[in-house]
């Protein structure tokens, strides 16, 4: 605007002369400027095997995120900046605060916070009749599925020759079933208890 100005100033002052002078009339077009980054959203939470996987909305008007988190008991986490996808993975066994920004080249938004924590875990106590003849032992096996369990045959939990074993920190539904052993081999499992330990009720 101010060269136009300029050239007008310059003809009235110069009257027709001015003229061979002139420059055309050009409206200088600033870029628009960026707006801000979109509120962040929740950030949610699932348990996957000793890690815990957080992912979080989309952002609008977002090109990259901020986080940072902490432990529940105070101990030091972590904080990443210019984040380019809307998920990470945290490696942790107790609870955890997690902190996230929407971000952009004109600006960072608030952070949003949320809180995981694990899930509640239950003893069970399962208990088998014994097995006549020359039993060495008894083992117990679990999965979390019908008739697949986590221990090869062979290495179940050994109870010794007690008729019960005891499960702690456990979490989800468990099946389980015991086997008897001697020198000579391993019996084919019992039928299986199926067991909720975070709810703490049979299947």
């Amino acid at each position: 605007m101010r060269r136009f100005v300029l050239a007008l100033l310059l003809a009235l002052l110069c009257g027709q002369a001015a003229a061979q002078f002139y420059l055309p009339f050009r409206v200088r077009q600033n870029p628009p400027g960026t707006p801000d980054p979109g509120p962040a959203g929740q950030p949610q939470f699932i348990q996957n095997g000793g890690n815990v996987d957080v992912s979080w909305p989309v952002g609008v008007n977002t090109t990259s995120y901020n986080f940072f988190w902490e432990a529940n008991d105070g101990s030091p986490g972590d904080a990443v900046f210019g984040h380019t996808t809307n998920s990470t993975s945290i490696t942790i066994a107790e609870g955890f605060w997690f902190c996230y920004a929407n971000r952009n080249d004109a600006a960072v938004s608030e952070n949003t916070c949320n809180n995981w924590a694990p899930p509640p875990t239950q003893d069970l106590t399962v208990y088998w009749n014994a097995v006549g003849g020359d039993v060495t032992g008894y083992r117990v096996y679990y999965g979390s599925s019908p008739g697949s369990y986590d221990q090869t045959p062979g290495n179940g939990f050994t109870a010794g020759q007690s008729l019960s074993y005891n499960f702690s920190g456990l979490t989800g539904t468990k099946y389980i079933a015991a086997t008897a052993f001697n020198a000579a081999g391993e019996s084919g499992k019992s039928n299986e208890l199926c067991y909720n330990f975070t709810t703490a009720a049979a299947c």
